[in-house]
């Protein structure tokens, strides 16, 4: 009885200091520029704080794949078509994204290291996206087969290879941890969400609705796994009132609003820090972070003079460093546009990593250095140093 009271206090102060006064300015916002267009978007981030998505070019003439390493952004390019969309990104700096072709008709799943953009091909029909790539180079997406179905894949070495439990019904792998796990949705028979381990994939049960619809998009090194999960009894394919979802061991829990209908995960750390986006009482979609079960409106932690610039809509991701990849509209032209947040008390970012890192060496061409250091550089996020945006 007495250990119970205690931990109930615990709780208290810590929910309380999270909801603090004196803790309500804790990000730095930071504009991600375009590419000399009107607008860009945040997809994903890494430790690093390198953020991907895609913005257009000069002109508008085109959308281009966009890596931002201390605000300055790089044009990722095509593999020879048009347009180009950058998704996801490790903590080496490789990208995954996708990219018109020269044939103008499909997209392809597209690698970028080092500038140099690698086509990953289909599993035999004309497109594919990839949406997530881990520490080991494995990357995760969709593929069409020849049939003309489209299959959830995965990628070693550039081969993909369908993990789809039916080829004959829609699915897509959003998210792969260190340990392979994957998050992602399959149509069996309608839109549910999964976790493959290995080449099994689990439904992972709504908290909600156990008929309801449902999308698994990001999993983190504990294996917790984030989405959305239908609230309401429509059949609307796309379940038409949801809520963000967090999966801890197979168990959902539904982290609410801020007080309007629907709401979406979108990115979970190692810490358990889930991002994504909450509808107000106003039914406006606002950047919202969920902190050990409590929703935060970001636009509340953010400084005045920045709140007035920006209403941030989105928050895609969020590294072990706390730092979140977040879209928003800027108040003065009314453009959607990518941020960085910036975490300003980075004591309370902690546990970083995969769950159980086993110093595994894989023989898959990546130098072992380098995945030494990004081993280092997760360890050294359980620091309590500030972690300096100038630096970079």
């Amino acid at each position: 009885m007495c250990f119970a009271s205690q931990r109930t206090v615990t709780v208290i102060l810590l929910m309380g200091l999270w909801t603090s006064p004196s803790f309500a300015q804790r990000f730095k916002v930071v504009d991600l520029q375009t590419l000399g267009g009107d607008s860009s978007v945040a997809t994903g981030i890494n430790v690093e704080g390198q953020v991907v998505g895609y913005s257009n070019t000069a002109g508008n003439a085109a959308m281009h794949a966009t890596v931002w390493r201390s605000s300055v952004p790089t044009d990722l390019g095509t593999l020879g078509g048009v347009n180009s969309y950058a998704y996801g990104i490790n903590d080496l700096g490789e990208i995954v994204g996708d990219s018109d072709t020269p044939s103008g008709y499909y997209g392809h799943a597209a690698l970028w290291i080092g500038g140099e953009a690698t086509d990953l091909g289909t599993l035999g029909g004309g497109g594919s996206v990839a949406y997530g790539i881990n520490n080991d180079g494995q990357i995760v997406g969709l593929a069409s087969i020849a049939d003309g179905f489209t299959n959830a894949t995965l990628w070693n070495d550039t081969t993909p290879t369908d993990i789809a439990t039916s080829r004959e019904a829609f699915s897509v792998a959003y998210s792969i941890n260190d340990d392979g796990q994957i998050a992602g949705q399959q149509n069996l028979p309608e839109p549910l969400a999964y976790l493959w381990t290995g080449f099994a994939a689990t439904n992972l049960v709504s908290p909600i609705h156990n008929d309801g619809l449902s999308n698994a998009v990001a999993v983190n090194a504990a294996g917790q796994v984030v989405g959305w999960a239908q609230a309401d009894s429509s059949n609307s394919s796309t379940g038409a009132v949801h809520h963000a979802v967090q999966w801890i061991s197979a168990s959902g829990i539904d982290l609410g609003t801020l007080g309007g209908d629907s709401s979406e995960a979108q990115g979970i750390n190692a810490a358990g820090m889930v991002v994504g986006w909450a509808e107000t009482a106003s039914g406006i979609k606002h950047a919202a972070l969920w902190r050990k079960g409590v929703a935060i409106d970001l636009n509340t932690r953010i400084g005045s003079a920045e709140a007035a610039s920006v209403t941030l809509t989105e928050a895609i991701a969020i590294s072990e460093k706390c730092w979140i990849a977040a879209n928003g509209l800027d108040t003065a032209s009314g453009g959607r546009k990518a941020y960085l947040l910036v975490w300003n008390d980075p004591s309370h970012c902690r546990k970083c990593g995969r769950a159980s890192d086993d110093g595994r060496d894989k023989d898959d061409g990546r130098d072992k250095d380098d995945r030494d250091s990004v081993a280092d550089s997760k360890r050294k996020c359980d620091s309590a140093e500030e972690f300096s945006w100038s630096s970079r």
